[in-house]
C-alpha cells in the first residue's frame, strides 16, 4: 500500500504531505483540491511508467491541461518550477521521488527524475547504512570492485584503512541496489492506478470497450468484468449479490444470454416484478454500486485505485451503508481506496477509531489559495454540549469539521 505522499507544485497542491490507510476519504466543497491529489497519485504513476502523455494520463482519469497550469500558478510562483511527488510505499523508510518538468514550449513533452530514497537496511551481515551513493562514487564503483577482486586473487596486502573503505563502498552500492529492487517489486501493484468516475450512458452500453483494461474509468468494459468474476471467481460473485441487497428491492441478476437477443444484455431482477429487466431500464444508483463493488473483488483490477465523487447517485442511507461495506471488501480483497465525496452521510460509514480508515478534510488557503488538508482523528472528532459524540454528517452538516463552503 501507499503509505504517504508528498506533493509540491502540482496544480494547486503547492506543498502537501499526508500519511494514508487501507480507505481514506477526501471531503471538501468544490475546487478545493480533492482531485488534485488524486491526480498527483496518477501523474507519479505516469511518471513510474514513463508514460507522462497526455493520452496516457487522460486513460488514468487525470485532468489534462497545458503544462503551465499542471504546476501551481498562485502569485509569486515559478512556470519553470517543477513537479516533485515522493511516494513511501511498503516499508516507512523507503521512498521513491519523481521529478517532472517541462519546457513550457509548444508540443514539449514532461520529462521525469526518479530518485530512490532509503532509511535503513538490516539485510545485510555487515548490517551497513544504506545511503545513496554519490555519482562519482558510482561510477568509480567498477573500478574499486576489480581492484578488490584483484586484491583477493593475487593475495596482496593493503592497508586495513584501504580495503574498509572499498569494502564500505561496494557494500553500500550492493544495498542499494537490492534496496531499489525490492522497492521496485513493491510499486508494481501501482503501476495500474487510475481515477474512476463511473458514467451512467457508458454503464448502460454493457458492450463499449474502454482505452483501460478491465474496465475504463467511465466504467467501460463492466459487462465483460462481471462474466469474468463470475467465471473465475464465482465467491467475489456472492459478495457482489451480498452489496447489491443493500438496494431494497434487488433480487438478483443473471449473467447469461437470452437465445432470441443479438446484443449481450444483463438481467435484474426486482422482488417486486414478475419479469426481469436489462441494465438499460435499472435505475442509476444501482449501475454505479454494482460497478464499485465489482471495482474492489476483482482480481484483475488494481489493487490500488481511486473514485471520484463515490456518492453520485446514491441515496444519503446507501451511501452510509455502502461505505461500511467497501472497508470490509477493501480489506477481504486487500486492495488500497482513495475516494472523494461530497455527501456528509457517506461520513457515517467511516470508523475513525480504526487507524486503516482515514478521513481528510480538504480547503484552501484564504490568503494564497493553496490547497490544505486536515486529517481528523478519532479523538478531535465533534461533541456535541453534553460531550456526546456527534456522527460525523452531523458535524460537517454544522460546519464543525470543514469542507462545506463560507458564508451560506
Amino acid at each position: 500500500m501507499i503509505n504517504a505522499i508528498e506533493i509540491k507544485n502540482f496544480k494547486s497542491a503547492e506543498k502537501l504531505d499526508l500519511e494514508f490507510g487501507r480507505v481514506n476519504t477526501f471531503i471538501g466543497e468544490n475546487g478545493s483540491g480533492k482531485s488534485t491529489i488524486l491526480e498527483a497519485l496518477a501523474f507519479a504513476v505516469a511518471a513510474e511508467n514513463d508514460k507522462l502523455d497526455a493520452e496516457f494520463l487522460e486513460n488514468r482519469g487525470v485532468r489534462v491541461t497545458v503544462p503551465d497550469f499542471m504546476r501551481s500558478q498562485f502569485r509569486g510562483g515559478s512556470f519553470d518550477k517543477p513537479i516533485e511527488i515522493k511516494l513511501f510505499i511498503g516499508e516507512e523508510e523507503k521512498a521513491r521521488k519523481y521529478i517532472i518538468t517541462n519546457k513550457n514550449k509548444t508540443f514539449s513533452e514532461w520529462e521525469v527524475i526518479t530518485e530512490d530514497v532509503f532509511g535503513y537496511s538490516d539485510t545485510l551481515e555487515d548490517n551497513e547504512i544504506a545511503m545513496k551513493l554519490t555519482d562519482l562514487e558510482l561510477a568509480e564503483l567498477p573500478k574499486l570492485i576489480e581492484r578488490v577482486e584483484a586484491i583477493l586473487h593475487k593475495g596482496q596486502l593493503v592497508s586495513a584503512e584501504n580495503e574498509e573503505e572499498i569494502r564500505s563502498l561496494i557494500v553500500r552500492a550492493y544495498t542499494k541496489e537490492k534496496l531499489t529492487e525490492n522497492l521496485t517489486v513493491n510499486f508494481k501493484p501501482l503501476q495500474s492506478f487510475a481515477i474512476y468516475t463511473p458514467e451512467n450512458k457508458q454503464l448502460r452500453n454493457l458492450k463499449q470497450e474502454g482505452a483501460l483494461r478491465p474496465v475504463g474509468v467511465q466504467g467501460q468494459g463492466l459487462f465483460r468484468l462481471l462474466r469474468q468474476i463470475g467465471k473465475e471467481q464465482p465467491d467475489a460473485l456472492v459478495d457482489i449479490e451480498e452489496g447489491l441487497k443493500l438496494i431494497g428491492w434487488y433480487e438478483s441478476m443473471d449473467l447469461e444470454n437470452e437465445p432470441e437477443l443479438i446484443e449481450d444484455e444483463l438481467f435484474i431482477k426486482d422482488r417486486f416484478l414478475s419479469k426481469p429487466f436489462t441494465q438499460r431500464s435499472a435505475n442509476e444508483g444501482f449501475l454505479y454500486v454494482l460497478f464499485y463493488i465489482s471495482l474492489i473483488v476483482s482480481e484483475a483490477t488494481p489493487k490500488i485505485f481511486a473514485i471520484d465523487n463515490l456518492d453520485s447517485a446514491l441515496n444519503p442511507k446507501l451511501c452510509t451503508k455502502l461505505m461500511k461495506y467497501i472497508y470490509t471488501l477493501a480489506c477481504k480483497y486487500d486492495k488500497q481506496i482513495f475516494l472523494t465525496t461530497h455527501n456528509p452521510a457517506l461520513l457515517d460509514g467511516i470508523n475513525l477509531n480504526d487507524d486503516q480508515q482515514k478521513l481528510f478534510v480538504v480547503s484552501r488557503a484564504k490568503k494564497g489559495g493553496q490547497t490544505r488538508v486536515k486529517a481528523l482523528s478519532a479523538d478531535k472528532k465533534p461533541v456535541d454540549s453534553e460531550g456526546k459524540s456527534l456522527p460525523l454528517s452531523e458535524a460537517m452538516l454544522r460546519g464543525y469539521i470543514g469542507g462545506l463552503p463560507k458564508g451560506f
